[in-house]
């Protein structure tokens, strides 16, 4: 059996009983082109769109983006109910205030995730759509209650590079693709693609010459503004499983309203990335004094029934893609540029944040 669903232009996530099949497209353009001339094209027919606006600069950027592009926008977003409480509360009032000070409608949207996620609802979404993230089902909860009569605008993890050094001395340039297209991106697009929904979640997938030019702005800011992200690991570069013993400075939220400002759209970096589940798994950790209590509760169930199909015993299993793109030449060349860069410069900052889960 093969379930497949498109990405844009630039990803095909196929999901079979051996393995998750990830294809990608990534072009060099052959002329002088902006991502804003690619995306025109994109957004020549669409007049009104709505925006999912979190308050976090991914989804600032995507109504930003519509605007540029003379889409008429409301935002949009919800409120996470949980026993008569808002768990996101501070993300509502960040996209409130924005709204008012950029002079945008938005509607918000209650969705009670205490009965949600204690709902059978929260495996049929994850079997229908093929997610074992509690928080991305409660996300497509949040989906179904919109009006599919206008495309829907989300923001994504942009195209940036990682700058890895690992214990044996090796350097490498990572990106974050593979988990996050298979494991955050796919299941929206899966829910859009089988509910007839207009999708257009991280613009720069929308074409593969777009996501080119999003990682090759990460060259800019090396060069020009002179920062960049480094991470460093305990293991070699031949123990992937390292990836979960290096240091905790792995936030790139700094990085990335640079990288969004970058061009030209105003971005507001929030205090603190709040997606309102630190709350709620700090709540229930609280009353029940295990530390873990929302993975125990909600994740690793789902994930046993998750486990009962022949797809989901193999969904981290990849092949085609790895995290490099090294079958193609030109993504090669870039990455191959931009590590040259970061190995020659000797002023260049590193803007990795500490990343905590509370």
């Amino acid at each position: 059996m093969v379930d497949a669903i498109s990405l844009g232009k630039c990803f095909e996530v196929s999901y079979t009983d051996s393995g998750t099949i990830v294809k990608s497209t990534i072009v060099k353009p052959d002329h002088d082109i902006t991502v804003w001339d690619i995306w025109a094209q994109y957004f020549s027919n669409v007049t009104e769109a709505q925006v999912c606006l979190s308050g976090g600069i991914d989804s600032q950027f995507a109504l930003q983006a519509a605007k540029k592009l003379g889409v008429n926008v409301r935002a949009i977003t919800y409120a996470g109910i949980w026993q008569d409480s808002v768990i996101n509360a501070r993300d509502l009032v960040t996209s409130q205030r924005l709204c008012n000070q950029w002079d945008i409608p938005l509607e918000i949207i209650d969705v009670d995730l205490y009965d949600f996620l204690n709902s059978n609802e929260l495996v049929d979404l994850a079997l229908e759509y093929k997610t074992s993230s509690p928080q991305v089902a409660c996300h497509l909860k949040f989906l179904s209650k919109l009006d599919n009569s206008n495309p829907v605008i989300m923001g994504g993890d942009p195209p940036i590079f990682y700058y890895y050094k690992w214990a044996n001395g090796h350097s490498t340039i990572e990106t974050s693709l593979k988990d996050q297209i298979v494991s955050i991106d796919a299941p929206y697009y899966n829910y859009a693609s089988k509910n007839n929904l207009i999708l257009f979640k991280e613009l720069f997938y929308l074409d593969p010459q777009s996501l080119y030019l999003g990682y090759k702005q990460n060259l800019q800011l090396a060069t020009n503004q002179q920062i960049y992200l480094c991470n460093t690991l305990h293991k070699t570069a031949d123990d992937y499983s390292s990836y979960f013993q290096s240091s905790n400075k792995i936030n790139a939220m700094l990085y990335k309203t640079e990288f969004y400002k970058s061009f030209g759209v105003d971005i507001k970096m929030p205090i603190l990335k709040n997606t309102g589940f630190e709350d709620l798994k700090k709540h229930m950790a609280l009353y029940s004094g295990i530390y873990n209590e929302f993975d125990l509760k909600f994740r690793y169930p789902l994930e046993d029934i998750l486990s009962e199909n022949r797809w989901y015993n193999h969904f981290f299993k990849f092949f085609t893609l790895d995290q490099r793109l090294d079958h193609n030449c030109d993504f090669v060349e870039l990455a191959a540029s931009y590590k040259n860069i970061i190995e020659t410069s000797s002023n260049l900052k590193d803007l990795s944040l500490y990343n905590f889960d509370f």
